[in-house]
């Protein structure tokens, strides 16, 4: 047994005392406004991020293509900017790697693209940004070189009009935006293809970079880029509805949204792992089964053969993988089980085809 000595026993009881003096129905009451406004906001922000995740039913507004005024790059006003260096190299590539049909607005922006450096952002992973309505670029960290041509595509693909930005696949009205996760990735895809690759930005739109590749394996690259530097979201939804339907892909739209905003938190919440756990896993099997039935499209018209179609789809499944790991958290994408099936079921689909129709051609004597 272990005695107290009689100061110890005088603290005990001491602190006995002052427990008991304690209104703890008072304490409750005071301490209560507090705790609700906690769990307000708790409840409020959980709210909040399952509703980012839903479809954004703004409308996607035409964006015809845009004349460009004059076709001219004035060099001398680009000389004089503090960056030429960079913007020079950008005017030259445009001109030999890109078709003239979706250099419009690159012509509109570049003559009178404004560069603001050493500005400041409250968010420390912001590079630099772009604005539409201004035509002007930012920069918040003194590397401009490490995101220029990022930045530049982002001023080739804009305009704005009748309040509306328009910014590759991004349409952005008032607050209402649809589209960032996409562009955003895209525009990372064409930097690498045309710039090269940026050590100092391994990781920047990573994931949205390798689904924006993913879509344009759907579309065509051609037509991909096009609807880009255009900033055509619309045409990009129009040419998707061949293989899917409107409230399909506005979901795979507002996924990629939420995954662009989300996937860098290392340490979410439960609710927010689960979220981007389904986000992710939803982004996948649209892109899966989009590209599918494209391919099941061709093989019924008989623009590729079984084998073929089972080798492409096989590659495709592959390239998405089934899991993706963000940080030290690994997200199921694709269900080997499921693809395994799918293929399968086509194959066995498209087989019965065959024989059906072989045996319309060749009738029983």
């Amino acid at each position: 047994m272990i005695k107290l000595s009689n100061k110890e026993q005088l603290n005990i009881s001491d602190s006995s005392f002052l427990f008991e003096q304690i209104n703890y129905e008072t304490l409750i009451q005071s301490l209560s406004p507090i705790v609700l406004l906690y769990a307000t906001n708790r409840v409020y922000h959980d709210y909040m991020l399952q509703k980012e995740t839903k479809p954004k039913y703004v409308k996607i507004n035409d964006n015809f293509e845009v004349e460009a005024k004059n076709k001219m790059v004035d060099l001398k006003k680009i000389a004089a900017q503090k960056y030429n260096y960079a913007i020079m190299e950008f005017v030259r590539v445009m001109n030999n790697k890109i078709p003239k049909e979706n250099l419009n607005n690159f012509y509109n922006n570049i003559n009178e693209l404004k560069i603001k450096d050493n500005c400041f952002s409250i968010k420390n992973s912001v590079f630099a940004d772009y604005d539409v309505k201004r035509n002007s670029i930012r920069l918040f960290r003194n590397d401009f070189f490490t995101v220029v041509y990022h930045e530049l595509l982002h001023m080739a693909s804009s305009n704005y009009k009748n309040k509306i930005r328009y910014s590759g696949f991004r349409q952005t009205k008032g607050s209402n935006s649809i589209g960032e996760g996409i562009n955003e990735g895209y525009t990372q895809l064409l930097t690498e293809r045309y710039f090269g690759h940026v050590n100092e930005l391994k990781g920047i739109y990573e994931y949205e970079m390798h689904m924006a590749k993913k879509l344009e394996e759907i579309v065509g690259q051609r037509k991909m880029e096009n609807m880009y530097f255009n900033a055509n979201l619309k045409k990009l939804v129009m040419e998707l509805s061949n293989y899917s339907s409107e409230d399909d892909i506005k979901k795979f739209i507002a996924n990629v949204d939420f995954i662009n905003v989300h996937i860098k938190n290392t340490n979410p919440t439960p609710l927010l792992k689960n979220l981007l756990a389904r986000s992710i896993k939803e982004t996948n099997y649209y892109l899966f089964e989009t590209y599918l039935t494209k391919l099941k499209y061709k093989l019924d018209n008989n623009e590729i053969d079984s084998e073929l179609c089972q080798k492409l789809v096989t590659e495709f499944a592959l390239s998405l993988g089934n899991t993706a790991k963000v940080g030290s958290i690994k997200y199921e994408t694709l269900s080997v089980d499921y693809i395994t099936e799918t293929i399968s079921q086509i194959l066995n689909n498209n087989e019965k085809k065959q024989v059906t129709k072989y045996a319309k051609n060749n009738p029983k004597v």
